[in-house]
């Protein structure tokens, strides 16, 4: 006995029926730690540095720069809004904004930085920001850590590159941890000056620029230390 084909319409019905678990499905593959988001260390880990690219989307997945700027501006509570009236209270030891020369003063508020950085995506391009995170497991002092991430933030991007940097300092000891001291470098990818957002910067948007920007870590730091 021939078996009953299925309708077109029976179809429809179960394929339509199936698509709300299936994208459940998928929103529940999405790592909660912001460092999962990111295609970082591309040639393989180096000794107190880290690098990455937060692109427009990871795995299918969608990402702003406000999201994850605001997962490392709260490592307590790890969420941020778009609500000012609803935002949690920033948690990081420390915060700030590195500018180049001309960028516009409302900038030194580090979250409207970010969301710059969102508004001034381009389609053709998927990065959203370059991710530096400088770590001092033998600091005294938070803030000689602090002072040196900064200076070397102005002289890699914001002189350099003419680059915006929000700057993020986690201390993991108030947390109970012995991880150490460090500094997140959220690096703006297009340059800006007084007229806006410009060209994208792409020695430091691609899989090398882990290798340019250590080398000139570890060139200022010679420098610094020699000069402390």
């Amino acid at each position: 006995m021939a078996k009953a084909s299925r309708s077109p319409k029976t179809k429809a019905a179960k394929a339509q029926s199936s698509t709300p678990a299936k994208a459940r499905a998928q929103a529940q593959l999405r790592s909660d730690n912001p460092m999962d988001w990111l295609f970082d260390n591309p040639l393989g880990p180096y000794p107190n540095f880290v690098f990455g690219i937060l692109k427009q989307s990871y795995q299918g997945f969608s990402n702003t720069a406000v999201e994850f700027g605001g997962r490392k501006l709260r490592p307590v509570e790890g969420h941020t809004t778009d609500a000012p009236p609803d935002r949690p209270p920033i948690t990081a030891y420390r915060h700030g904004t590195v500018l180049p020369e001309d960028a516009p003063d409302a900038f030194d508020d580090i979250e409207l930085l970010l969301k710059a950085f969102d508004l001034a995506a381009c389609p053709h391009a998927p990065a959203l920001l370059a991710y530096v995170t400088l770590s001092f497991p033998d600091a005294r002092r938070l803030h000689h850590c602090w002072e040196e991430a900064r200076a070397f933030s102005v002289q890699a991007f914001a002189r350099r590159r003419q680059l915006p940097v929000g700057l993020i300092q986690h201390c993991p000891g108030e947390a109970g941890s012995d991880n150490p001291v460090h500094v997140h470098l959220l690096v703006g990818p297009r340059r800006l000056d007084g007229i806006g957002f410009r060209g994208y910067v792409t020695d430091i948007l691609m899989d090398e620029g882990q290798e340019v920007l250590h080398g000139e870590w570890l060139n200022f730091r010679k420098a610094w230390n020699e000069k402390t």
